[in-house]
């Protein structure tokens, strides 16, 4: 019988210790008789304008209307009944051997789990100290190296410096001399004796020439400039070295990480479901169909405050933070521009709050047979993508002289947020060829974007095989751009 006990305690109201009569559910998920706690609630009232939960003491302003719980209630009602307990109890032994086996699972993988938590802790401890020491070595060694570098320099400036100041001193002494026999001879050249000042002036035109500057002070100016020469290809060899990826330091998300899709069935298993956010829409711009259609139309939407104001864009609702691929299709003649972009990008200032010109977002921009990718306002030509040719007619019930053939180019968007890689690919009949990649790091999370900025009537966000053009009015005949999500 202690199961069935244990079976009361399991439903019984904490209010009255006894098992559930009218079992109501509150919206912390605690259940009590329903007069137990319409009794509590009415006692509460008189001291406070709140209800609360007596066991959690969440707080619920209106006070809720209560509904039975017929799911608990039925349960209450066959734990009354008498062959329900007698089930229970008959059951009882071999429930309890299970769950006895079960937890002992559990208790051995926490026990291996620890361990392994503890394996991984004492050896990233290691591997830190480990480093550090090599470092601390590698440090103290250029230390030294530059200290034997610079009493090398010292050494030879000195031993070159004291050169120069003995070349120096024998010039200035040859010149104190040349000073002195020009005036001797100056007086000489004032007396009668001829003979005595020719021979004066002779003997001093035959005085030994000026000293020479040793070959070595030469030879020590080029070794400096060798010398730099060749600390700063060290420098180069060291960033080389420590700029280059370690791949036994990689995390083990990196470590795993799958390699990137080739081809349109491989992009196509990342195809993710968006829609456009009607927060973000330009005035000129109107959303439809589940808001994957968005339309250029002069209107005006409630304020906000990511609502883009000066550019006619639009972002998609869903965050992008793992690996995702969509695509794009417009018709030629049409500016679009196809962009991903965190979410604080500014909607309201000129150039900043265009996809194109600012540091928080990557774009791609098309226009008849000029494509760009553009990020921070700085271009990068690509090559332009296919386009190719349907025939539509806006309205099967008239003529056929009411279809009307629209050149169409579409684009695959493919982000790895992780990898921090974005690709642009061309779309054909289930091909796909690659237009740009960009390898980055991205901080936060991502946003579609799309941006109209041709004479295009509508764009729409829609599903691959879907035709956007069956809903045109078809006395209306301009370009159009149109949006393709793939599901």
């Amino acid at each position: 019988m202690s199961l069935v006990v244990d079976q009361d305690q399991l439903f019984s109201c904490s209010l009255c210790v006894e098992v559930l009569k009218e079992p109501v559910t509150l919206p912390c998920g605690h259940s009590y008789c329903f007069g137990c706690i319409e009794g509590a609630w009415d006692q509460e009232a008189e001291e406070k304008s709140l209800s609360s939960c007596p066991q959690c003491g969440e707080t619920f302003c209106p006070r809720p209307a209560l509904r039975r719980n017929h799911m608990l209630a039925e349960l209450v009602e066959k734990l009354r009944t008498p062959d329900v307990q007698r089930s229970s109890v008959s059951a009882a032994p071999t429930s309890q051997q299970n769950l006895q086996q079960k937890i002992q699972e559990r208790k051995k993988e926490v026990k291996e789990l620890r361990e392994v938590k503890e394996t991984l802790k004492s050896s990233a401890e290691a591997a830190v100290e480990a480093s550090e020491q090599m470092f601390s070595e590698m440090k103290a060694s250029v230390d030294r190296r530059h200290s034997q570098v610079k009493d090398m320099i010292r050494q030879q400036e000195k031993t070159a410096v004291s050169q120069v100041e003995d070349v120096l001193r024998q010039l200035e002494e040859d010149i104190a001399q040349l000073e002195r026999t020009h005036a001797e001879l100056d007086q000489l050249s004032h007396t009668d004796d001829i003979t005595h000042f020719i021979q004066s002036v002779q003997s001093a035109s035959s005085s030994s020439g000026p000293p020479v500057l040793p070959s070595d002070v030469v030879s020590t100016l080029s070794s400096f400039t060798q010398l730099r020469e060749d600390v700063s290809a060290l420098r180069d060899d060291l960033d080389l070295v420590l700029n280059t990826p370690w791949t036994h330091t990689e995390s083990p998300a990196d470590v795993s990480h799958p390699a990137e899709p080739q081809t349109r069935e491989e992009l196509l298993q990342y195809s993710c479901p968006l829609s456009l956010d009607k927060n973000t829409v330009h005035d000129n711009l109107v959303l439809s169909e589940e808001n994957r259609k968005v339309t250029r139309e002069k209107t005006q939407h409630p304020e906000h405050p990511k609502r883009f104001l000066l550019y006619r864009q639009v972002l998609c609702k869903e965050a992008l933070t793992e690996r995702c691929y969509l695509e794009v299709e417009w018709n030629e003649g049409e500016l679009v521009y196809i962009a991903v972009c965190y979410d604080d990008i500014d909607k309201h200032e000129r150039f900043q709050s265009s996809f194109a010109f600012n540091s928080k977002s990557w774009c791609l921009r098309c226009l008849g047979d000029d494509c760009w990718f553009t990020h921070n306002g700085i271009d990068t030509k690509v090559t332009k993508p296919t386009s190719y040719t349907r025939d539509v007619n806006t309205n099967p019930s008239l003529p056929d002289y009411y279809t009307y053939s629209f050149t169409s180019t579409r684009v695959g968007v493919f982000l790895d947020h992780k990898a921090g890689t974005l690709s642009f690919y061309s779309v054909g009949d289930n091909t796909t060829t690659l237009l740009h990649t960009v390898h980055t790091t991205f901080t936060h999370p991502l946003y579609a974007g799309i941006g109209l900025h041709g004479p295009s009537d509508y764009t729409t966000l829609g599903s691959l095989g879907e035709d956007s053009y069956g809903d045109r009015n078809y006395k209306t005949v301009t370009h159009t751009a149109e949006v393709c999500k793939i599901w």
